[in-house]
């Protein structure tokens, strides 16, 4: 079909936009997958994964959540319609309140998606017209409290506490705790994430003690804190309920988000492109939450007028 003559700059962009949709409809003719194709995908997929270089805790994510969709959304005497994937944004829709969460899950069939080479089924996120805040953090004297009671019954989770809440680690990322990173006396790690390196600065009395518990340990090389992510997640829910801290804002992920407001709070909202570089995000929305409150600090502000 030929581009038709003399159309303006509007005309032209909506002739283009006609032609894409009609590659679209013909390649979703052409192209039909039943569950049986999604499951040899699903092995093909796990492979991929893993030579992209997703941290676990992310490959095992977007498996888990492209495995359940298959089950929930494929068939053996239909194939996988656009409709398919509306029903199951829908479902989320119903299912969870948190826009964060339904958009998480888009992101991951989206992607599965566009791997099984059907790129003309994926849905749009869902549009979230609040700002977006936090429900909820952790505050100093609760993070001391955590890290004073590890101490006293697990070393191990009393150091993995440290690293995230004074380097800004994500929790995969204690692997690179390694004899040979603090035994340089730089001051500072080196961090692969999904393939990105970057430069995390280390607290002097942080690395330390580290080297002092290598030693105690007799840790000769590698990494030095060796507890899985559910050790961790677990440890600290049980460490919360020793220390009477809402166990609902205490697991990995919160200990980072304190890292974020705490270095806001000490540097100033000038220093946020150091805290993106330094927490490793690519945009610096992603870092800007750090200079709003939370939704409970903007349910005490409004407290305080009544």
């Amino acid at each position: 079909m030929g581009k038709p003559k003399n159309l303006n700059k509007e005309s032209n962009r909506q002739f283009l936009l006609d032609q894409r949709r009609i590659i679209d409809e013909k390649l979703s003719e052409e192209r039909e997958l039943y569950i049986e194709d999604f499951e040899r995908y699903l092995e093909l997929y796990h492979k991929a994964l893993v030579n992209a270089e997703f941290a676990e805790k992310s490959r095992d994510k977007y498996y888990r959540n492209a495995k359940w969709f298959v089950e929930t959304y494929t068939k053996d005497d239909d194939p996988l319609e656009k409709q398919d994937v509306i029903k199951f944004k829908e479902d989320l829709q119903k299912k969870y309140t948190k826009v964060s969460t339904i958009n998480n899950y888009i992101t991951t069939i989206n992607r599965f998606l566009h791997f099984c080479d059907l790129g003309n089924l994926t849905v749009a996120k869902t549009k979230q017209q609040t700002v977006n805040v936090l429900d909820d953090r952790l505050y100093d004297h609760e993070v001391v409290r955590l890290r004073n009671r590890a101490k006293k019954v697990n070393m191990q989770m009393y150091f993995i506490i440290r690293i995230m809440s004074e380097m800004g680690l994500r929790v995969a990322e204690r692997e690179f705790i390694t004899v040979e990173n603090i035994k340089t006396r730089k001051l500072s790690v080196e961090v692969n994430n999904k393939g990105k390196w970057r430069t995390v600065p280390m607290p002097q009395e942080l690395a330390r003690d580290l080297r002092k518990y290598a030693k105690e340990k007799k840790i000769e090389s590698g990494p030095i804190l060796s507890l899985s992510y559910d050790d961790i997640y677990a440890g600290l829910k049980r460490i919360a309920g020793c220390c009477k801290i809402n166990k609902s804002k205490v697991h990995p992920h919160a200990l980072r988000h304190y890292f974020g407001f705490r270095f806001v709070q000490v540097n100033g909202n000038a220093s946020i492109t150091q805290l993106a570089d330094i927490m490793g995000h690519e945009s610096i929305q992603t870092t800007q939450i750090y200079t709003r409150g939370t939704s409970q600090d903007y349910r005490k502000a409004i407290e305080k007028m009544v």
